[in-house]
């Protein structure tokens, strides 16, 4: 049997200020690369919405799957194993 883990080797986990250990943890124990990305404060942000960042988070997160060409799992800080 084919497991996730067999042909997705890294997981993005897109966060604002939640605490992801757990769910590092959890991933890191499965096997998997955990990576967590948060959106970096720019100056030219300051009058986005929370929700205009977080959309920003999930382009920062594709576009690291389109430049490394390979499959990786992308989830929110809330996910739940």
């Amino acid at each position: 049997m084919l497991l996730v883990k067999d042909t997705i080797k890294q997981v993005l986990v897109i966060a604002y200020k939640e605490n992801t250990s757990q769910l590092e943890a959890q991933f890191i124990e499965q096997g998997f690369e955990c990576n967590v990305l948060r959106q970096h404060h720019q100056p030219e942000y300051r009058d986005y919405s929370p929700s205009d960042l977080c959309l920003l988070n999930h382009c920062s997160a594709w576009k690291q799957v389109v430049e490394s060409n390979q499959s990786k799992l992308i989830c929110e800080a809330d996910f739940c194993l």
